[in-house]
């Protein structure tokens, strides 16, 4: 299914980094209006990332890999934790360094801008652009072209930084000759794999070394303090019972929660918004003021004028069409003052400005939709829903009444409650601070009873808790997860015993001897064919080209930087490469040098002095970060785990 990655996973890797930053700027999030109530996961100077407008971004990314990555339907093996830390750190870098423009006051000429769009692609190929398409195409997106200008300067802008600093790294014209001349350079080899499994049977392990090994090496076997515990997870999923409800029982719950089924009054509307990102100084905002009056004036002429229509391409506002919203939706969408606007326009009337500290608004109301009550016959599904939800959670929440009256009667301990309450005592031993215990086999097993939880931990390791073999408490997990938790016993930290490691250390020592061993072999095997004492040569492998800007990318790093490492004055050339699972007998051949380039050798240079160039823009990036303050707030962690 993933055979697209598997097998292109360095072509699949480029693509989705340069698709990245696009994603970033095509998103709409330099138009993203921010709400009080908005998760805030990142903050510089008097600017904020919300969680919300990470989403949107991050959501525009993967719909451009669908699209612009033949075969690439289903993303999940990209969309990753990795992934999403790496997209939220450029996503932080672009917003920083267009606050670094503005302040710089770089600006975008319409001519440059005009000319950078007609370069895209927007349809038919690069170069010839079309409006038609244009509009198409930004409307598949859900933008209009002012929205998109808008951003297309923002990244203009942008770029504008980066290049400069980018382009101004130095470095000598022979180091990158030379530099050059290995990159290109290709290398002809054979190996022979000296396996270091297959010499653990040639070598011995007597109990006096492992003793030893044990006593030199005692602190490799510390134990962390741990508890063995006894527990019960009740979970209120657990009660999945469905009942049979008669039409009576449906009609009287429908009646005795008429809220529940009446929908509210919506209103569909339109705005324009004028933002102050831009504004430079007093004439940039009175130009602002004078272009939303003019909106204003041609409402007052004719009501029915297209709050969407521009007259020329210098308009600066940014129009969205409202489906219908309750007045929650709009509180959360544009805050309290919009609202309290919209909701005292009449029908098919536009409001006046109104200044926000972002920039201005004009609404007009074209819907209004009149609460009304659900008929029973179309609520039924949903009631029965409801029944069977709250008779779980009343079932739940007696169980839990019932455990605390238990509990605080001491003559139940955890199995008596357990037989109670006709659940079953669980147990895991071993269990430390953090979370995990000395058996592997008991990592899912944590897992799933939540004991690896900061509620549970904190409780367990608590002094009275941890001592008191007696005590048993319960514990809330969240709204609808509760444990019963005891410890059975406590268990210092000390030191594992001879007995309790003394087949790990056997392994160890095995490992390391056959590694010795292996290496050896092939130290022989090299002084063999140096002194041509008939090496079996055959046992090579077929040839092997190593290149470093193309070697295949199963081939150990290890061995590619070794072979373009070795001398190349007397060929063949033997040597040996340790790897984590043997050691490769590494037969130098031939080295090909390249065939003069111009071109090529050209564009790698100005790759390297690019590189090097990066080096010093990353050097900036960590000033702007230090200068506008950077910093990471709690709902970071939320963007990474989603």
């Amino acid at each position: 299914m993933f055979e697209f990655i598997r097998n292109k996973s360095r072509f699949m890797l480029l693509i989705v980094f340069l698709l990245i930053t696009p994603a970033i700027f095509f998103s709409g999030v330099f138009n993203y209006q921010h709400e009080q109530n908005d998760p805030k996961i990142a903050k510089f100077a008097d600017s904020y990332i919300t969680l919300c407008e990470f989403n949107t971004a991050y959501s525009g990314f993967l719909e451009q890999l669908r699209s612009n990555v033949r075969d690439c339907k289903d993303v999940s093996m990209i969309d990753t934790p990795d992934m999403r830390e790496h997209f939220l750190e450029e996503l932080i870098n672009t917003k920083l360094l267009s606050i670094v423009s503005s302040d710089m006051q770089i600006s975008v000429t319409d001519e440059r801008l005009r000319n950078y769009i007609a370069s895209l692609d927007w349809g038919n190929g690069k170069g010839n652009f079309s409006n038609d398409d244009y509009i198409k195409v930004l409307s598949n997106y859900g933008m209009t072209p002012s929205e998109f200008e808008y951003n297309q300067r923002k990244f203009l802008s942008v770029r504008q930084v980066t290049d400069s600093i980018v382009s101004s790294g130095v470095t000598s014209k022979i180091v990158l000759r030379n530099y050059i001349d290995s990159l290109s350079q290709k290398r002809v080899i054979r190996t022979k794999i000296y396996n270091f499994d297959n010499y653990k049977s040639c070598v011995s392990v007597d109990p006096e070394e492992i003793n030893s090994w044990y006593f030199k090496n005692k602190d490799f076997f510390k134990k962390p303090e741990n508890v063995d515990v006894d527990y019960i997870v009740i979970d209120e999923n657990d009660y999945d019972e469905l009942l049979d409800y008669k039409d009576k029982e449906i009609e009287l719950f429908y009646k005795n929660n008429l809220d529940k089924f009446t929908e509210p009054r919506k209103f569909s509307f339109e705005s324009i918004f004028f933002s102050f990102d831009d504004i430079k100084s007093n004439k940039d905002k009175s130009a602002l003021f004078k272009e939303a009056r003019n909106i204003l004036s041609e409402l007052e002429k004719d009501p029915s004028y297209m709050l969407s229509s521009k007259d020329n391409s210098a308009s600066s506002f940014i129009y969205t069409n409202y489906g219908l919203s309750t007045e929650e939706e709009i509180l959360e969408s544009l805050g309290q003052e919009a609202k309290e606007i919209i909701l005292n326009l009449s029908k098919g009337h536009h409001s006046e400005l109104l200044e926000t500290s972002s920039g201005l608004y004009i609404f007009r109301l074209n819907k209004i939709s009149s609460p009304h009550i659900l008929p029973l016959k179309d609520s039924k599904d949903q009631i029965v829903l409801e029944m069977q939800q709250d008779n779980k959670r009343r079932r739940f929440y007696e169980k839990i009444d019932r455990i605390r009256e238990l509990i605080y009667n001491k003559d139940y301990d955890i199995e008596s409650i357990a037989l109670d309450i006709g659940m079953k005592t669980s147990s895991i031993k071993g269990l430390t601070k953090s979370g995990i215990t000395f058996d592997d086999k008991n990592h899912n097993a944590i897992k799933n009873s939540y004991l690896d939880t900061y509620q549970v931990l904190s409780v367990i390791f608590s002094n009275d808790f941890s001592f008191d073999k007696n005590y048993f408490g319960l514990v809330q997990i969240s709204p609808s997860i509760f444990i019963i938790m005891k410890v059975v016993n406590y268990n210092p930290a000390s030191i594992f015993s001879l007995e309790d490691v003394y087949s790990k250390i056997e392994s160890i020592i095995i490992d390391d001897k056959a590694r010795l061993l292996a290496i050896d072999y092939v130290n022989n095997d090299i002084e063999n064919i140096l002194k041509k004492n008939g090496f079996n040569s055959s046992e090579f492998s077929e040839k092997i080209e190593i290149y470093r800007l193309q070697s295949d990318f199963r081939l150990p790093k290890e061995l590619v930087n070794s072979v373009m490492s070795m001398p190349v004055n007397s060929l063949p050339y033997y040597d040996k490469v340790v790897l984590d699972s043997g050691v490769l007998l590494v037969c130098l051949e031939d080295v090909l040098s390249k065939q003069d380039d111009p071109l090529i050798d050209k564009q790698i240079e100005e790759s390297l002095l690019y590189s090097i160039g990066k080096s010093e823009w990353l050097a900036s990036l960590r000033f702007f970060k230090n200068k506008y303050q950077l910093k990471l707030l709690d709902h970071v962690d939320d963007v990474i785990s989603n």
